[in-house]
């Protein structure tokens, strides 16, 4: 491990926390010459930047001089820090283990590159779709080395197409695999479209960061995934996104599982978050992923944080899925209340009753 900071005074920081292998530029961007000198230390250095906007552009710089001289086997990591944070301040307010999940969450240069061209862009229409691809062939062009371009090119465009598939003209869209079956287990997880939230903001926000929860607790803490396969695999998440994550995640546990039984691992390896991570980065899922470890979700969940105990992370597990059951007979409950308004019936009153009488079991249960 190799932290390139910005200023001395994050390596002193560092170096007195324990993160010794520190080194800083002294206020000046990184140069070629410099990233150089850091690969004949470490093949993936990780430059750990200030949570500002001044940090992004820091890192983006970083990354274009890195372009081309980039080779197999050499490339960069980075480390954002909150909002107004920089390493020496971070570890003087929340301390090392807060540090240590920064620098365990650095993105790879791949990820860095799909965010800089992609964010913040409105891309409704076919012609700004259009131009993002251009400039993503523009960014590979910068990479002297052409089996490694052609691989960079590869895996963005992969991205778009995940972002944005085609449709077929028959008015198909791309099939969905069909989930593994986890060993020794009797349900396989399925993965449909789940149902498109037509909720006002506010509650779409809140759906949404409680899915967020439960998915980075069950990459913090993957022993829950095998706790509680058969409760995960009957969760539906509201947002499309994240339950396609959640269907991807429980393929690649099912898959890593399987390679440490095969002896793929070396002894005593066991499956981390790391190891998921990268799978899923490789399925397309570098975008979610940056959201699911951003201080917008971090700050509502401490049981889901990497330095998070056990205990904490399993109480924080049977909240959220206690939450999420209880939303969704909710949902379930609106959704058979419409269907009664638009169709008076004896089969959508007895649904909507049974729904309610859900409900209200679930709320005496919660307040027993």
């Amino acid at each position: 491990e190799l932290i390139v900071a910005e200023g001395y005074m994050d390596v002193l920081a560092l170096a007195q926390s324990g993160f010794t292998a520190a080194v800083a530029p002294l206020g000046t961007a990184v140069t070629e010459e410099q990233i150089l000198e850091l690969w004949r230390i470490v093949p993936e250095p990780i430059l750990c930047l200030d949570g500002d906007a001044a940090g992004r552009r820091a890192a983006e710089r970083a990354a274009e001089r890195a372009l081309p001289i980039l080779k197999a086997g050499q490339s960069l990591q980075f480390a954002f820090l909150p909002e107004g944070e920089d390493p020496d301040s971070l570890l003087r307010t929340e301390g090392p283990q807060a540090l240590r999940a920064r620098l365990q969450a650095a993105l790879p240069l791949i990820d860095l590159l799909w965010m800089k061209a992609s964010h913040g862009r409105e891309l409704s229409t076919p012609e700004r779709r259009a131009a993002l691809r251009r400039d993503l062939r523009k960014v590979t062009q910068m990479v002297r080395d052409r089996e490694l371009a052609e691989d960079y090119l590869d895996e963005l465009m992969a991205r778009y197409n995940a972002a944005f598939p085609r449709k077929s003209r028959f008015g198909d869209g791309p099939a969905q695999p069909a989930g593994r079956r986890m060993p020794g287990t009797q349900a396989a997880r399925s993965v449909p479209d789940a149902a498109p939230m037509s909720r006002p903001d506010p509650e779409r926000r809140r759906i949404r960061r409680r899915e967020q929860l439960l998915l980075m607790l069950l990459l913090t803490h993957p022993i829950l995934l095998e706790e509680h396969w058969e409760e995960i695999a009957a969760i539906d998440l509201r947002t499309t996104d994240l339950h396609r994550f959640l269907s991807c995640l429980m393929d690649a546990y099912t898959s890593l599982a399987g390679e440490a039984e095969d002896g793929a691992y070396s002894s005593g390896m066991t499956l981390d978050t790391t190891a998921l991570r990268c799978h899923l980065r490789d399925k397309g899922f570098a975008g979610v992923l940056e959201d699911l470890f951003s201080p917008d979700v971090v700050v509502h969940g401490k049981f889901a944080r990497p330095d998070a105990s056990l205990e904490a992370a399993r109480d924080g597990f049977a909240h959220l899925l206690r939450e999420l059951r209880r939303e969704k007979v909710r949902l379930e409950a609106e959704d058979a209340g419409r269907a009664l308004a638009e169709e008076m019936t004896e089969e959508s009153l007895l649904r909507l009753r049974a729904r309610l009488e859900a409900l209200g079991a679930d709320s005496g249960q919660r307040e027993g």
